[in-house]
């Protein structure tokens, strides 16, 4: 059986951690058994928090005890590289940070839990998941 897998990008960590929005950590440990989460995310996350004077020791925990922080290994650059190839000859390029979390996401076939679909819908055969709230 397969164990059902998601990839975090930084709109959701911000949604859980700073915006309190606690219906997101239960739709997300309904789903999923691993959650991965990239280590750009992790370093967006904390850069923010940084730049503004905020001890980020914490929230680097936090982090660590949500998911599984994937670093790059050869399959996700080689995957990166190509999808940041072919959407730059399509002309439809995204930000490296985005190019980054949807490779992690193609290599572990995993669904994409975003809440900003903007650059991921153009990427091919990535399942992307944008939860909404249970009323």
């Amino acid at each position: 059986m397969e164990i059902r897998t998601c990839v975090l990008d930084t709109s959701v960590v911000i949604a859980i951690y700073d915006k309190n929005k606690d219906w997101l950590l239960e739709y997300i440990f309904e789903r999923y058994e691993r959650i991965l989460i990239p280590w750009i995310v992790e370093h967006e996350y904390l850069y923010g928090h940084e730049y503004i004077g905020e001890d980020i020791t914490r929230k680097k925990f936090l982090l660590e005890q949500l998911g599984e922080i994937v670093f790059p290994t050869q399959d996700i650059v080689m995957r990166a590289v190509k999808l940041d190839v072919n959407l730059a000859k399509e002309g439809m390029q995204i930000p490296f940070g985005d190019i980054y979390i949807a490779a992690v996401a193609l290599t572990y076939n995993a669904d994409l839990v975003t809440l900003d679909v903007r650059h991921y819908e153009r990427v091919k055969d990535l399942k992307v998941v944008v939860p909404k709230e249970q009323k």
